[in-house]
């Protein structure tokens, strides 16, 4: 079995494992929505993620790894699609950051931003994070615990 044929149906299989986890539960994770994933998967937007929807994105995922189009894949492409998306991520959360707009976060905004995080996790605004607090803040974040999301059905 050649490359291609075994990476495409694993590609496949991860599409719609994430579709699947991605319409389990609505709700932002790792700076995703899974509600705008799961409506990007339906590719025709019926409502439905089917098995076509899924092959449709693996095939764009594939071919925006391609990035030679000589219809294989390498453990260079993968890296490199990787550090783009590593990149891309970084630079929104940078612009998150960047509190007076300059397109730049200085070390005073990226101290401030840690700042507004621990705060976001202090729900008793008592100035300490206990055990209970950092854990409710780390359940929030991935979609689960006190205050997280309703499952979609």
């Amino acid at each position: 079995m050649s490359l291609r044929h075994r990476i495409l149906p694993a590609l496949i299989a991860s599409g719609l494992a994430f579709a699947v986890v991605g319409t389990a539960v609505a709700g932002p994770h790792r700076d995703h929505d899974r509600a705008g994933m799961a409506a990007k998967l339906d590719t025709d937007g019926d409502g439905k993620i089917e098995v076509a929807d899924v092959e449709a994105n693996a095939a764009k995922r594939a071919a925006d790894i391609d990035t030679d189009r000589n219809g294989t894949i390498t453990a260079t492409e993968v890296l490199a699609h990787q550090d783009r998306q590593r990149l891309a991520m970084a630079e929104r959360r940078l612009a998150k950051l960047d509190s007076n707009g300059d397109g730049v976060v200085s070390t005073d905004e990226f101290a401030g931003g840690q700042s507004d995080r621990v705060a976001k996790l202090d729900a008793d605004s008592d100035g300490v994070i206990s055990r209970d607090e950092f854990r409710a803040g780390r359940h929030d974040r991935r979609g689960r615990g006190p205050g997280a999301p309703t499952p979609v059905e």
